[in-house]
């Protein structure tokens, strides 16, 4: 097991562990995770989730899915981290809102005195 994997495997038992059992180690592994997050938008991605709101009278349908980066959203990503201004005329339901406001979310979080204006 090499060093990325060993890392990996220590950040998944931290992630799943509730804060009060965190260890000091595990909060550095966290930490890590944290800035690697801060640096990498679509590494960031890997802990987006969508909530789908459930459908009655259905009981498979709903509830806390991962997002999923299909290629035409890897292109708005890609565009995204180039571009400084950016306008998009887009059809509905192909995923750009939910895209944006995850890198709104980034761009808050890990952007001192970030200006988001959306339109």
């Amino acid at each position: 097991m090499d060093k990325l994997e060993e890392f990996e495997a220590k950040l998944q038992v931290a992630l799943e562990k509730p804060d009060t059992e965190l260890t000091d180690q595990d909060r550095s592994i966290l930490l890590i995770e944290r800035r690697r997050c801060g640096k990498s938008f679509l590494r960031f991605l890997g802990y987006c989730k969508i909530v789908e709101p459930p459908i009655p009278g259905q009981t498979d349908v709903g509830g806390i899915v991962p997002l999923i980066l299909y290629p035409h959203i890897k292109g708005i990503v890609a565009t995204f981290l180039t571009k400084r201004l950016i306008s998009i005329l887009k059809a509905r339901q192909i995923g750009v809102s939910t895209i944006i406001a995850a890198y709104v979310l980034w761009y808050a979080l890990f952007h001192i005195g970030a200006n988001i204006l959306l339109f």
